[in-house]
């Protein structure tokens, strides 16, 4: 029986989902991100991460409209990342967004909070000490040479306008 109704059916494959849905995601984006790049990385993570690949489309899309709409691109410079979970009640794979270090100091800049910040990995043979109480300090020297170990530490600083430097 036709009731006069018409219904789109949305694409089930994530490359189909982010093209039938680029308006909403042009909407979510700032103005200085350009829709074709983002989308581009966006697709390039995935390809980049065989378990990403076995997320369901609606995780994925799920996941890179949260990017989108905090204007931050996935899997380039560790400004944010999809990151696959397994859903046991669900038995697949489903993709959720992460925002990365770098992001978090990047929004920081964007939003005018914080006057100066930073945010570095440190790896085995670099010299660091840190101090924490109510004058927290980082000490970090790279490691000179090519090979400066495992990843050891993160950490990250931040001076918000009129305050202390938190470690």
């Amino acid at each position: 029986m036709n009731n006069g109704l018409t219904t789109t059916k949305q694409p089930t494959d994530i490359a189909g989902l982010l093209e039938a849905n680029r308006n909403a995601l042009l909407q979510a984006l700032p103005k200085s991100v350009k829709i074709d790049r983002f989308l581009r990385v966006a697709m390039n993570a995935i390809a980049r991460n065989p378990d990403l690949q076995k997320c369901t489309a609606s995780s994925l899309f799920g996941a890179i409209m949260q990017s989108a709409q905090f204007g931050l691109e996935v899997g380039l410079m560790n400004q944010a990342h999809l990151v696959p979970y397994w859903n046991s009640e669900k038995r697949s794979f489903e993709a959720q967004f992460q925002i990365g270090y770098l992001g978090l100091r990047d929004m920081a800049e964007w939003y005018g909070d914080v006057e100066d910040g930073d945010a570095q990995v440190v790896y085995e043979l670099d010299e660091f000490d840190y101090e924490l109480g109510d004058t927290p300090s980082i000490h970090h020297k790279p490691a000179k040479g090519q090979s400066r170990g495992d990843v050891a530490y993160y950490y990250a600083w931040a001076k918000p306008k009129n305050g202390k430097i938190k470690v």
